[in-house]
């Protein structure tokens, strides 16, 4: 789903779930544009705080939507309208994506195969450059 979303919109998707919600000043929620300004001016003068204002800002044109990812049994229609708030104030599109939280619970019970690297003590893990990114050895 995900790869699907990421080709749809270019790879323009923001991603929020609840804990980047509960946790995080995400984009477009908690993000006080002024107080981070006067914050750097405070740091770094004036000249140097508008850049970096105009700079985090940029990042923003390469998206072209947030998009929440639901977790069955959370309190989602909260977290909906949270990411629809950011989404207007970047004045991206909303749209929603199934959460599957089965690798999550694989990884708990202990049912290791061969999406997980299991490792032994003292093996290191390296990247391979193929399709399976990295290995152990």
């Amino acid at each position: 789903k995900y790869q699907e979303l990421f080709d749809e919109h270019n790879g323009g998707v923001y991603w929020y779930s609840a804990g980047w919600l509960e946790q995080m000043d995400t984009p477009g929620r908690g993000y006080d544009e002024q107080a981070k300004y006067m914050d750097y001016v405070e740091k770094y003068g004036e000249d140097n705080a508008q850049y970096l204002i105009e700079v985090e800002k940029s990042w923003v044109q390469t998206y072209e939507c947030a998009a929440l990812i639901r977790y069955p049994g959370l309190p989602n229609d909260r977290y909906a309208e949270m990411t629809r708030e950011a989404a207007k104030k970047m004045e991206l599109d909303y749209i929603e994506a199934p959460g599957d939280d089965s690798i999550l619970r694989r990884l708990v019970d202990g049912e290791w195969d061969e999406d997980f690297l299991v490792t032994r003590p003292g093996q290191k893990i390296v990247f391979t450059g193929d399709e399976d990114l990295i290995d152990a050895e």
